[in-house]
């Protein structure tokens, strides 16, 4: 899990800011548009900080694996 939080996290700093987020989706060729994009960081936000944290991305990762 850690892995994968970090190919977001490219600061290090232990947060996801939208711009990882986004920077990680273009070059995986998401296809998205900003719109889109800002959405779905949205739905993983849940405390609206503007940022995701672990807690934010495991609960989301564990959601979709059910």
């Amino acid at each position: 899990m850690d892995d994968f939080f970090s190919l977001f996290d490219s600061d290090g700093d232990g947060l996801i800011s939208f711009e990882e987020f986004c920077e990680l989706l273009r070059h995986h060729r998401a296809g998205r548009t900003r719109d889109v994009m800002r959405a779905y960081f949205a739905k993983l936000d849940s405390n609206g900080d503007g940022l995701i944290d672990l807690e934010e991305f495991e609960r989301w990762w564990n959601a979709a694996k059910d």
